[in-house]
């Protein structure tokens, strides 16, 4: 059994990985086409539009993409109960996450960067058929099916390359006509994605009964603040940007992030493929899965560090452009964060999948906090640089509690599985 369990693990993990690498190249080469279209002032404008719709996004979604990994891995039977009541869910957190997100971007934008609002409420609109599409892939992640996974997740990571060669056909030179495009297409991707998962391994009826809503916002709520905080680290520093340094600036650090984010897709499949496979194993053998895991991923993200590190002074320039050599420094120190952001990845689903979701709230929060505070600190001095900084510290110090919350949870297992 174990060997059936082992052979099936390692046939999702070469399938993710196989989708992860392609959404890692269509990414990249989407960030190059925009940053090339958009040079360092529209890209910081498309950069603040992302940011914002990803927070507020997170925000609504009430930790509910690891709750429907998780039901829906233990209690595959329940499927349709559980797709109808994030149906539920999703039109209520859309609706309200667009409301407070346009009276925000208001008071904080209107009379400084009037361009970026428009972007801001523009991509706004993006958050209903976001949030479908993460429910739906969770779904396919809770039930196995990587092919689902894979394949919608690279057509959502394709959606700016494929933009930005639209707007290269067509001469285009504003982030508002990308973005567009962008809104259309996701609206497309969530229709295709919706009609597959029904025909294939939804067998979906209006039941009327959102039975699942308590289970899911409970198991949710323990995880949120984890989540929460796991993407607000990795995305805050761009929304604080936004609205306090210039737009070529935010387009300087984006493109850092885009090139420091390269390994991440690759460095998170294990994570992804973690999940689902130790959600009610025993925990000895879920124990021994992590820390494997980690292993594996540690040690990859090292090796493509240091590469890409060295290339950075020739690679940034040549691919995004000359006027984003200033980007190497921030991104050198983000591809460092990216190592420790990989392994909380990992820590982080694994103490999920224990049913311990609790548990990485205490890390991801310490890590918000780090992150805030040293944004506030070091933008003003620091401008990019200290923001990079920042994400390194957060990264980092979220990666050793979470290292000793796993160090804890293996001894008490290991512990009360002798007595």
């Amino acid at each position: 059994m174990l060997r059936v369990s082992k052979s099936k693990f390692a046939h999702d993990f070469y399938l993710t990985v196989s989708s992860n690498l392609g959404i890692t190249l269509v990414r990249a080469l989407g960030g190059i086409a925009a940053a090339r279209l958009l040079g360092p002032a529209g890209r910081g404008e498309l950069a603040a539009a992302i940011a914002w719709t990803g927070i507020l996004g997170l925000i609504a979604q009430l930790g509910l993409p690891q709750a429907i990994t998780y039901f829906t891995a233990k209690y595959s039977e329940d499927t349709d109960d559980i797709v109808y009541s994030w149906l539920v869910l999703a039109l209520i957190q859309s609706t309200v996450a667009i409301v407070i997100g346009c009276g925000l971007a208001y008071s904080l934008l209107s009379k400084s960067k009037p361009q970026t609002l428009n972007a801001v409420f523009l991509y706004l609109w993006v958050i209903p058929p976001m949030l479908l599409t993460t429910y739906l892939n969770t779904t396919a992640q809770g039930k196995k099916e990587f092919v689902y996974f894979g394949v919608t997740r690279f057509l959502a990571g394709s959606i700016l390359l494929i933009s930005s060669l639209t707007g290269f056909l067509f001469r285009w030179q504003s982030s508002i006509e990308i973005l567009r495009l962008m809104v259309f297409l996701q609206y497309l991707l969530v229709t295709i994605a919706l009609s597959w998962a029904f025909s294939s391994f939804i067998n979906f009826r209006f039941t009327g009964r959102p039975k699942w809503i308590p289970p899911l916002l409970k198991y949710g709520s323990r995880s949120y603040v984890a989540g929460l905080s796991w993407i607000a680290n990795a995305r805050i520093d761009q929304f604080i940007m936004s609205f306090s340094i210039s737009a070529s600036q935010l387009g300087l650090y984006a493109v850092a992030v885009s090139y420091s984010g390269v390994l991440f897709p690759i460095l998170g499949a294990l994570a992804n493929v973690l999940f689902p496979h130790i959600a009610g194993v025993r925990h000895q053998i879920a124990i021994r899965k992590i820390w494997s895991t980690l292993i594996v991923t540690l040690l990859f993200g090292i090796v493509g560090v240091v590469i890409l590190a060295i290339l950075a002074p020739w690679g940034i320039p040549w691919l995004f452009g000359e006027p984003f050599y200033a980007s190497v420094p921030p991104a050198r120190l983000l591809l460092i964060g990216s190592i420790f952001l990989g392994g909380n990845y990992v820590l982080g689903d694994g103490l999920r999948g224990l049913d311990k979701p609790g548990l990485p709230s205490i890390g991801e929060a310490i890590g918000l906090v780090v992150t805030i505070s040293g944004l506030l600190i070091l933008l003003p001095s620091m401008g990019i640089m200290g923001a990079a900084w920042t994400s390194l510290a957060s990264y980092s110090t979220v990666f050793i509690i979470l290292t000793l919350l796993m160090v804890l949870i293996s001894s008490s297992i290991k512990k009360n599985s002798s007595i």
